[in-house]
């Protein structure tokens, strides 16, 4: 408890004799975070986009023409026990009228058909766990095999960009992440070595009097946890900030695009202890970096 007492007082010390240098190595860690924090919440906007979109995922399996009405029935019975979602049928009668509605004007055309020429049909729309292009793919071949299905269709074009879409939304949102806490690491080194330099002569006498690699590298590893804590502080005032002040307006500008798109809230006491992990983190990897690198010992 006495050296843990030590190496705080020797690391506030180490903060007040260089307070511009630790403020800028707090500050790209808040930054840091607050930009992770951005992307990470983008991510999950368009994830949560594109999974709505993908809620209109549908298989129309088309019936065979000799396939009775209660045989139809029958079949919508055994689709939602065996693939749950939702599962309705389609007469002949309602999917003509349901052309002729998107038709517009120009439907008028069907009604001098002589017959109608659209079979029974079956609407699925699978449940939350298998509207992937792979799971939806997999489904329709096996519902193909049917003796009652003619033919089936889900959109498989419009699906597999979809799923590519989400890859690399996901895939970004990952690589900024990366960057910018790499970037942040960086910096806290850097700005730490500075730190270690302009005491050197007092880590040179402690070396002389026989203190351990341990005992020194110690009090630099908590400037680095101290100054993690503060970017995050910084961070999540700014994530804060943003979301009360921005995010309306985001909503609001974006709206067109994402009907009913609401901003969430960036951060929370949950999304705050997260911030202070991942920034005591930073500045702790950051520091040992720099005392690493810098002090050889």
């Amino acid at each position: 408890m006495v050296k843990l007492l030590y190496f705080l007082r020797a690391a506030f010390a180490g903060l007040r004799m260089s307070p511009f240098v630790h403020f800028v190595a707090s500050l790209a860690i808040g930054v840091a975070l607050f930009s992770a924090g951005l992307s990470r919440h983008g991510v999950r906007i368009v994830n949560s986009v594109l999974d709505s979109w993908g809620a209109e995922a549908e298989i129309t399996l088309y019936l065979k023409s000799e396939v009775t009405p209660e045989a139809a029935q029958a079949l919508v019975v055994r689709v939602g026990q065996e693939e749950g979602g939702q599962v309705r049928l389609v007469t002949p009668e309602a999917a003509i009228e349901r052309l002729r509605a998107e038709f517009g004007e120009a439907g008028g055309v069907l009604e001098n058909l002589p017959k109608n020429p659209l079979p029974w049909s079956v609407e699925l729309n699978p449940p939350a766990g298998q509207r992937s292009a792979s799971a939806i793919a997999v489904l329709a071949a096996r519902w193909a095999q049917a003796p009652e299905i003619e033919s089936v269709e889900y959109g498989r074009e419009w699906l597999e960009r979809l799923e590519s879409l989400a890859t690399a939304a996901r895939g970004a949102g990952a690589l900024v992440l990366l960057i910018v806490l790499a970037a942040a690491v960086v910096v806290v080194a850097a700005t730490l070595q500075l730190a270690i330099y302009a005491r050197r002569e007092e880590i040179e006498i402690q070396k002389l009097v026989g203190a351990t690699d341990a005992f020194v590298k110690a009090p630099f590893l908590f400037e680095g946890i101290i100054q993690g804590l503060f970017g995050a502080s910084l961070a999540a005032g700014g994530l804060h900030a943003f979301s009360r002040y921005m995010g309306p307006r985001l909503s609001e500008a974006l709206s067109f695009i994402f009907g009913g798109l609401v901003f969430p809230q960036l951060v929370d006491l949950h999304g705050w202890l997260e911030l202070c992990v991942v920034g005591t983190c930073l500045g702790l990897v950051g520091s040992f970096v720099a005392v690493r690198r810098f002090l050889r010992l």
